[in-house]
């Protein structure tokens, strides 16, 4: 009943309005007849609108005029209410979401993570428009409805019922090994108006990766090359007794060691080693160098009685050695050290064994014995330093400049 009929008051084709509008109110709400004085208040204004959030806002304005408690504030008649109908839909799109949370993992520092979420509308003869935003955060540096600093949409904007949007994460400007939390926001001409989307990242550890020094075949590659020096000065010495000549290393037994290192290399090559063959062939350069160089200075006999045995015995070790080089080498590298890294630290370490191996050779109160350690074993320790000691400057210089990033 409209109001002017509860106060008696003279009917009009607004009147007929006010019954039509509450009809439609009923059907659209799912309010019954007998049940629609509940809606109404003290001022005969009828509140509806809760019952149809899906209803377009223009269609509810449309239906709240037909209803006024007031006669002069309808639609005067059909033919009003007729033209100011609403053009668009009765109903409001409805957001489908594929995902109300993504999950990010980066696994490098600086990488460009992505993920796509699909956005339906069901709501036929409705189109769905929507706009992405990230919602403000704490340590987030001041942003724009239009610009994230680290987050960012393609499209940010979209018009249509079906739309697949990237949604991606710039980690360059993140900490590592971190887990960030943020909210982003969709605006829709939907109700509800906004939707929330979790966005969780986990970023990439220290991008700094701990390299396993290789101790063990270190410490294989020193005892071997002492060994190998203490079978050279064993075979000699044997050889001599038997001979009853007094037999010692010198220039054969270098030369031969020469020419066994380059043997090795080749065959090491041969089974596609290449690393292991190029520090064989290095090992063999040096000792070849070696030996013009103490022939030239007198450091060792160049006219032994023991040449051709000291040629074979140099020959042996050399072979022996430049293949555990090669294979020490690839150890190495598997380990992630550089090759060029892997070759001289087998070389040195070599060098290093051979030097203490000279104690077999020319005795322990031989004065070219502790130089030979010192020389060698200098470089041999500064490269056994060198990574952790290098990592621990690239990781101090990391968390310098952690502190202009963004925090979690």
């Amino acid at each position: 009943m409209t109001p002017e009929q509860l106060f008696r008051r003279q009917l009009t084709e607004a009147s007929d309005l006010y019954s039509a509008g509450i009809t439609l109110i009923c059907l659209l709400s799912n309010t019954k007849a007998e049940d629609i004085d509940d809606l109404v208040d003290i001022h005969y204004h009828v509140n509806f609108q809760h019952l149809i959030p899906k209803v377009s806002p223009h269609w509810v304005k449309w239906l709240e005029k037909m209803v006024e408690p007031q006669l002069e504030n309808r639609y005067p008649n059909a033919t009003a209410a007729l033209a100011a109908i609403p053009t668009d839909p009765i109903c409001l799109p409805k957001v489908e979401l594929s995902h109300t949370s993504l999950e990010f993992t980066g696994t490098s520092l600086g990488k460009k993570l992505t993920h796509s979420i699909s956005i339906k509308n069901p709501i036929p003869e409705t189109t769905l428009t929507g706009k992405w935003e990230v919602a403000p955060h704490l340590h987030d540096p001041p942003h724009t409805p239009d610009y994230h600093s680290w987050i960012s949409f393609e499209p940010a904007t979209f018009e249509g019922n079906e739309v697949e949007c990237k949604i991606t994460i710039d980690t360059g400007k993140l900490m590592a090994d971190k887990t960030y939390h943020r909210k982003v926001l969709l605006h829709t001409n939907s109700s509800p108006k906004t939707y929330s989307l979790d966005i969780n990242l986990k970023t990439a550890p220290i991008p700094i990766t701990r390299k396993k020094f290789p101790y063990a075949y270190l410490a294989l590659l020193l005892l071997f090359a002492v060994a190998v020096d203490w079978i050279i000065a064993s075979s000699l010495l044997i050889y001599g007794t038997l001979m009853g000549i007094s037999a010692t290393p010198g220039f054969s037994t270098l030369a031969g060691a020469a020419v066994g290192l380059e043997l090795a290399a080749w065959l090491t090559a041969t089974g596609g080693r290449t690393s292991g063959a190029m520090a064989g062939a290095t090992a063999g350069i040096l000792v070849g160098i070696l030996t013009w160089v103490t022939a030239l200075t007198g450091l060792v006999a160049t006219g032994e009685a023991t040449t051709v045995v000291g040629a074979v015995a140099g020959l042996v070790a050399g072979l022996m050695s430049g293949v555990a080089i090669g294979f020490v080498v690839e150890k190495f590298m598997d380990r992630g050290l550089t090759r060029n890294f892997s070759i001289w630290l087998s070389l040195v370490s070599t060098a290093f064994g051979s030097s203490l191996g000279l104690i077999f050779i020319l005795g322990l109160l031989d004065p070219l014995v502790p130089v030979a350690v010192v020389v060698t074993g200098i470089p041999l320790v500064a490269m056994i330093t060198y990574i952790p000691l290098q990592r621990a400057r690239k990781i101090a210089e990391y968390r310098q400049a952690e502190r202009k990033l963004i925090r979690p």
